[in-house]
């Protein structure tokens, strides 16, 4: 937007370089009076200045000190040809704080064990990034919208 500005920080408000991941904010003179809005989003600036959203922040799991952003192992997980669905969050875990765990639905026909969409993440994503657990339903919870 014209007159916006848009920078990427870390969790003490300070600018993170081009590629770093970050929470996203924007400022507009006008309308906030010079004070930067955080959006809650995550994302990163790429060398031309563009913006590209990878999560939102409350649904970024930190695994052992390392930030997994949940729609990337699901998109990563939804990959394999056995996933028709699938949810991935962040549980407590003793020794890492959280660990990555996965809710998936199988495609109609299709199996598959959680040690095998384990290693399907891990051949797109670093290893930390892959499922430590894996549960299987029938279906998930939906919005109720279309």
């Amino acid at each position: 937007m014209a007159l916006t500005e848009v920078l990427i920080v870390d969790e003490q408000d300070r600018e993170l370089p081009r590629g770093a991941v970050g929470e996203i904010v924007v400022r507009d003179d006008d309308a906030l009076f010079g004070r930067w809005l955080h959006t809650g989003d995550g994302g990163y600036l790429d060398d031309e200045g563009r913006v590209h959203v990878v999560d939102r922040i409350k649904d970024m799991i930190v695994c052992g000190g390392e930030n997994v952003y949940s729609a990337e192992v699901e998109n990563a997980l939804g990959r394999h040809p056995a996933v028709a669905s699938c949810v991935v969050v962040g549980v407590p875990d003793e020794q890492w704080g959280e660990r990555v765990h996965a809710v998936v639905v199988l495609a109609q026909g299709e199996a598959a064990t959680g040690e095998e969409l384990r290693e399907h993440v891990a051949q797109h994503l670093a290893g930390y990034k892959a499922p430590r657990s894996v549960e299987f339903v029938e279906e998930l919870p939906g919005t109720g919208g279309s």
